[in-house]
């Protein structure tokens, strides 16, 4: 699996391990990589996914100011974990930068098993 750096590759590994997230949960696999790679997602995962219930936690958002570039990010890994959406796929897209631009399209490749690279 390619990552954008060596924190986002120590990261995503950390919230694997806590989760215990199996290792053929591509759902899971693609939320936690989108996570683990902006610092911003990273720093406020525990608003965005609850490791005791193994879920996604959209209520909690608002306690968090977002960024609207973190926010598209989040409704993708939300939509790739489980359909979760109250967005369209453009918007999504809308004003990534490249770092971002990357971890939404490697994302999508974790989940739908075209991680190749």
């Amino acid at each position: 699996m390619n990552f954008l750096n060596q924190s986002h590759k120590n990261r995503f590994n950390t919230i694997i391990s806590k989760d215990g997230t199996d290792l053929n949960d591509l759902n899971r696999k693609s939320l936690f990589y989108i996570i683990s790679g902006n610092d911003e997602l990273f720093n406020n995962r525990y608003y965005i996914y609850d490791l005791d219930k193994r879920w996604i936690a959209p209520d909690n958002l608002e306690q968090v100011n977002f960024i609207e570039t973190s926010l598209a990010l989040i409704e993708l890994a939300y939509n790739l974990y489980n359909n979760f959406s109250s967005g369209s796929i453009s918007n999504i897209f809308k004003g990534l930068d490249k770092d971002n631009f990357k971890l939404a399209i490697k994302g999508l490749k974790i989940r739908f098993n075209m991680d190749l690279e």
